[in-house]
């Protein structure tokens, strides 16, 4: 599932909480920003992992994010392995509404670093 923006992303949460392991999101997004947008999917969804990533390097705001929770970072640009790895090892930290996926992106990882 994508959202265009935060406001949708969290209409998409309020939605699919109980299916969704894992949000990727952007710190730089149009109306609501990515602050705000992860204050309020903990709000509605506090055990939903996010995975932030950004383009510019993590600054205050990333960092505070970070500090409230956030299961990972990852700078733009990425390549496929990283990224693979990096939700992984989200995935993998603890039980999710999708164990499968765990497997799923570690086998993708294998592939990848072949």
């Amino acid at each position: 599932m994508t959202a265009s923006d935060g406001e949708r992303a969290l209409e998409i949460l309020r939605q699919h909480r109980d299916t969704i392991a894992l949000v990727i999101l952007d710190m730089t997004m149009p109306g609501m920003n990515g602050r705000k947008t992860f204050e309020s999917m903990r709000k509605l969804s506090p055990d939903t992992k996010v995975l932030l990533c950004t383009g510019y390097a993590i600054d205050s705001q990333a960092q505070n994010i970070m500090a409230q929770g956030c299961s990972g970072f990852i700078q733009k640009p990425f390549d496929a392995a990283a990224f693979s790895a990096m939700v992984g090892k989200i995935l993998s930290s603890d039980s999710t509404p999708n164990s499968g996926l765990r497997e799923h992106f570690a086998s993708i990882a294998t592939i990848l670093e072949r």
